[in-house]
């Protein structure tokens, strides 16, 4: 398929209308702050705290919430170092201060708890969002209680078996 200019703006303006719909449909206004995002999350679990016995309409409702939540959990803190002017040398934007971070991690905070809570009430959302690589370094240090594989500079061939037994033999075949 020759994807030509027509094309590409004819899938821009797609995407933007399914994401526009879908803050209708979840009952979001067209703009909103993360905080009006948090409460509006919370009243949706507060009035739905069975999801998994709920519609499909409602299941539908809170899978879309819970990408909104993502994506603004991905988008809460953001950090200038320096002020942004205009031509003019205006200041635009300010730079960020610690309390503004401080603030936003607090309402960032605010977002990944109640998109945690939505993804545990949905059926099949299992998924834990604190990442892969906790989960990975979690894992390791079960398997290795020794601390054999923690300490740097040690080849795959100088770990013991019983960790290889653990974990599995990957990169020493």
């Amino acid at each position: 398929m020759k994807l030509t200019k027509k094309k590409i703006r004819k899938l821009i303006r797609e995407s933007i209308k399914n994401i526009n719909e879908s803050q209708k449909l979840v009952g979001l206004p067209h703009q909103y702050s993360n905080e009006e995002l948090y409460q509006h999350a919370f009243n949706f679990l507060r009035q739905n705290p069975d999801l998994r016995n709920a519609s499909p309409d409602v299941q539908e409702k809170g899978e879309m919430l819970l990408r909104i939540l993502h994506n603004a959990v991905q988008k809460a803190v953001t950090y200038r170092d320096r002020n942004l002017y205009d031509d003019d040398y205006n200041v635009i934007e300010p730079y960020t201060t610690d309390e503004d971070t401080a603030h936003m991690r607090d309402v960032q905070g605010k977002l990944k708890m109640v998109r945690n809570a939505l993804a545990s009430a949905l059926p099949g959302h299992r998924h834990d969002y604190s990442g892969r690589s906790s989960y990975f370094s979690d894992m390791l240090r079960r398997a290795d209680p020794t601390g054999e594989k923690q300490r740097s500079g040690l080849r795959p061939d100088q770990i013991s078996d019983a960790y290889h037994d653990a974990i599995g033999r990957r990169y020493d075949d």
